[in-house]
């Protein structure tokens, strides 16, 4: 009998842990294609990086997040991009979010200010987008310290 209720513990606990995908790609916004590097817009740039961590999806992150040099995920090892895209993930999941402003920034870069929703959270950060080697948007920084409070949440 402790045998059975030990399984279904373990059952129930690994039924319960939260998933996230690191290699298949989420469809871009307004594209309609998997794997596409960047956004056309600043605001698909930054609409991707939140569609992706909406669903948790560590590639399609890999696929928005850079510079001017290439993406990020090109300039780490696996595990390291791995673990920053998690906490990346982590503080941006949410249940919507509004792009309230768009403007331009230093060296051709562009800022948005972000309004995102989780839970009872209604909280506002910015981010900074660039145009990549292959002349398509990516986002560059997305400032988490103002998301605190969904980063931390279970």
């Amino acid at each position: 009998m402790k045998k059975l209720i030990g399984l279904g513990v373990l059952l129930l606990s690994v039924a319960c842990q939260r998933k996230v995908q690191v290699s298949s790609p989420t469809p871009t916004p307004g594209t309609g294609t998997a794997g596409l590097i960047g956004g056309a817009t600043p605001a698909e740039a930054v609409a991707m990086m939140l569609a992706a961590s909406k669903a948790e999806d560590l590639q399609a992150v890999g696929a928005v997040w850079g510079d001017t040099e290439g993406l990020s995920r090109e300039k780490w090892s696996r595990s390291e991009f791995e673990m920053r895209a998690f906490y990346v993930v982590k503080c941006l999941r949410n249940d919507r979010y509004q792009i309230l402003s768009e403007g331009n920034a230093a060296n051709g870069r562009r800022l948005a200010t972000v309004q995102i929703v989780k839970g009872t959270n209604n909280l506002q950060t910015n981010f900074r987008m660039v145009k990549g080697k292959n002349d398509r948007w990516l986002v560059e920084n997305a400032d988490l310290e103002p998301l605190t409070k969904i980063c931390q949440m279970a």
